[in-house]
């Protein structure tokens, strides 16, 4: 084209190669690499209440009874009435959510769940459970959270039959507490409320 401008930048690809640069054109890459294949981890924590109006507590003072992750846009969690499975939706297991948010951290892939899927909940808590597993341990597992001691203290536990007090495992407050710490935030997307439905 005759006459056009010809606009040269003060630093360019070719020149970072030419000033062997490498190591700085290698963290540009890596960097422009992870905003376009990675996306924020998400993971949401469900409150529920009673007919009374109060919120379930399965720990003292606790505030969650549910948990699931955002997978390609679905909700992987784990329920008592459908195991473990990939839903569209939170809205009927929960009446407040709340979301925390990982940037720094890529959405788990399929070979990292798919073994769970279709498997049943463990109404037993058990974290070594090959068989079945709960809401809590699925999530925890998939973001490499240990599990600690149980309590099982509040009075939401008192008639179950049973409770592996001691036994490895995590409520939902737990890894909620521990996400915090390792740097999740909460979404602007948090606290939606269902209890308009």
């Amino acid at each position: 084209m005759r006459g056009a401008l010809k606009v040269e930048f003060p630093w360019t690809i070719k020149a970072f190669i030419k000033q062997k640069n490498r190591p700085m054109l290698a963290l540009i890459v890596a960097i422009g690499m992870l905003s376009f294949t990675a996306s924020a981890v998400e993971v949401a924590f469900l409150e529920f209440h009673n007919e009374d109006g109060r919120r379930v507590e399965l720990e003292p003072g606790g505030r969650f009874v549910h948990v699931a992750i955002r997978i390609d846009g679905r909700w992987l969690h784990a329920h008592t009435h459908e195991g473990v499975a990939l839903i569209d939706s939170l809205e009927e297991y929960g009446h407040r959510i709340i979301r925390l948010e990982n940037p720094l951290l890529p959405d788990p892939k399929l070979d990292q769940f798919v073994y769970w899927l279709g498997k049943p909940f463990d109404m037993t808590y058990s974290w070594r459970n090959p068989k079945a597993t709960y809401c809590t341990r699925l999530v925890a597992e998939l973001l490499n959270v240990p599990p600690q001691p149980m309590q099982f203290a509040s009075d939401h536990w008192r008639l179950a039959s049973v409770k592996p007090i001691g036994e490895p495992g995590l409520s939902p407050d737990d890894l909620f507490r521990i996400l915090k710490q390792r740097g999740f935030k909460e979404s602007a997307r948090s606290c939606e409320d269902f209890l308009a439905r």
